[in-house]
This record gives C-alpha cells, structure tokens and sequence, in this order.
C-alpha cells in the first residue's frame, strides 16, 4: 500500500461521512446516516461487508436512543459510527488483521465523537438561522437567486464541516489503533475479545429493549435484530 493509497482512502472516508451528514438533518433523510447502514457503505468501500454488518448492527443499538424530534440535537451516531468503522478498517488493510480487540479500541476510541458531533450539529443550526434570516431578507426583495444560492451554501457548509470531522477523527483513531494495539498481551486482546463479541452486543439489546415501547424503535430493533441473527447463522455454518 501507497502513501496516494492512504490518501485515497482518506479522502473517500471524508466524502462518506460528509455525504450522509446531509441525510441527518440537511437534506434527503432516506435513514442512510443511521449507523447500520452508515458502517455498511464504508464496509462496501473496503470490500468487507459481512464485518460491516454485523459491526453496523451492534453500534445501531447502541446508539438507538439518538432520536432526532422537534428542537431535540442528539449525539452524532453517524460520525461515531463511520470513525469507528473507517479507523479499523484502515488498521486491516494497512497494519494487520482486524480482529475483535482491534474493533473494540475503535469502538472506546471512536465513541466519544458522537459528542463532537452534536456540537457541531448544535453549531450549523445557529449558522442556518443567519442563513435564514438572510433567505427572508432575500424573499422580501423578490430575490429569488439569493435564496437559491443560500440553500446551496447551507448544503455546502454541511458536507464540509462533517467531512472534515470524519476525516480528522477518523485518523486519530487510527493512531490510537497504531500505538495501543501491538501493545496488548494476550489476556489483554482475550479480555477485548469478549467484551467486543459478549458485552457490547448485550448492552446494546439492553439500549434496545428498553425503547421497544416506542413503535418505530420496536420495528427498527427487530430489523437489527435479523440482521445480526443472520450474519452471526452465516459465520457459524463457514
């Protein structure tokens, strides 16, 4: 692999990220950012979907609870989720096998950034009302380009500002991955192990059953729900 390899790679994680930060509250909402479906995309980039799923399946419940309603901004589930995924992928095709312990530092690496990512939600909505009261201004004139041109910025301003969060956190994860990983023993890397493949999986059920009042949850989890029963049925039959 090339340094222009890297780059590539990079750049691609940037667009991703950038792309499906519309989907949250920009523009589309086609449920693309949910992080299933966020992981599964940066899983078919690197040419490992089986991973994607299943890892997409388990950050999905985790991050159930971030429902976007009314005024409420909640954690960036979609950032989290595509540095999670973009940081060990990157270690497997650039270091060495990315296994459950690599998947699990990601993971208590990466997670923090859904924190990051609600603050720059919380920043780009007070950016759009200067955006929007500008867009009135401009209707009140009969400037319809204006309000064009405004929209356009607001779009642009999403997919760069989310782009270059998921590029930044994405690469410093990776470096956590590139210093901590070859420092574990092997009771380390076990323990990893089964708090990636037993404890984290149990917690995001637990997240998960407890919004099963709520209807769409309810549909949402036992969408997930299949999802990882059958990835976890196709990996035992091989």
């Amino acid at each position: 692999m090339t340094t222009m390899e890297l780059i590539i790679d990079l750049g691609a994680i940037a667009a991703i990220g950038g792309l499906l930060s519309l989907d949250r509250r920009a523009a589309f909402q086609f449920m693309l950012s949910q992080p299933l479906i966020a992981v599964t995309i940066v899983g078919l980039y690197f040419g490992d979907l089986q991973t994607a799923v299943l890892i997409g399946s388990v950050l999905q419940l985790l991050w159930m609870s971030c429902v976007m309603f009314g005024a409420n901004v909640p954690h960036n589930d979609t950032l989290a989720a595509i540095t999670i995924a973009s940081a060990a992928f990157l270690f497997g095709r650039y270091v060495g096998p990315s296994d459950a312990a690599t998947w699990m530092i990601a993971l208590l690496a990466g997670a923090p950034t859904c924190l990051l990512g609600q603050w720059l939600d919380v920043r780009l909505d007070h950016m759009n009302l200067k955006l929007a009261d500008r867009a009135d201004e401009a209707g009140q004139e009969g400037q319809t380009h204006v309000i064009s041109f405004i929209i356009f910025r607001a779009i642009l301003q999403a997919f760069t500002v989310n782009g270059i969060a998921t590029l930044l956190a994405s690469v410093i994860v990776f470096g956590v991955l590139l210093y901590v990983r070859p420092l574990l023993g092997v009771n380390a890397v076990e323990a990893m192990t089964v708090l990636s493949t037993y404890v984290v999986p149990a917690i995001g059920l637990s997240v998960a059953l407890a919004l099963l009042r709520q209807r769409r949850a309810l549909i949402l989890a036992a969408g997930v729900f299949i999802a990882i029963a059958a990835v976890i049925t196709q990996g035992a039959s091989q």
